[in-house]
């Protein structure tokens, strides 16, 4: 049986060591949400958004730091026991968002504001589940043949 392969990918703008404090908490949410045997991995890639860059600095505007870098956390899941299903995996993104946004973690002087962005991925075509295995390779998913796309 082929695994179900989903993808919960969060932008935001936010000083490392905020990043660094929300990674971790969702890897604890994600382990809780989908334990063994669903495989887990979790992937942090640094993005450009003048949107997220922007509403940072207005959200945050009596910090004196300058604008810090943006992110993508990126977890996936993959599951073939038929555990991980898109209400599950949007019950977890709401979970992770009200861990972002009523996060107490200090940094630096003031609490931060964090903007962010959700995009969810519940169901794969073979493109979307290449790119997930790609960014994933903990998963062990196989990447399939290169797609022509024309």
């Amino acid at each position: 049986m082929k695994a179900v392969v989903m993808e919960c990918r969060i932008r935001v703008c936010a000083s490392r060591a905020r990043r660094d404090a929300f990674v971790e908490a969702a890897i604890e949410q994600a382990a809780e949400a989908f334990p063994h045997p669903t495989m887990r991995s979790c992937v942090v890639e640094e993005k450009a958004s003048r949107m997220l860059a922007r509403q940072w600095t207005q959200a945050n505007s009596s910090r004196e730091e300058p604008c810090p870098s943006t992110y993508d956390i990126c977890l996936a899941f993959a599951d073939s026991s038929g555990r991980l299903t898109a209400a599950r995996l949007e019950s977890l993104s709401r979970d992770l968002l009200r861990t972002l946004d009523s996060s107490t973690h200090q940094s630096m002087s003031a609490e931060e504001t964090i903007p962010w962005i959700l995009t969810l991925v519940s169901s794969t075509d073979r493109r979307g589940r290449r790119d997930i295995a790609l960014r994933h390779p903990a998963l062990g998913l196989s990447t399939l043949a290169p797609m022509v796309v024309g």
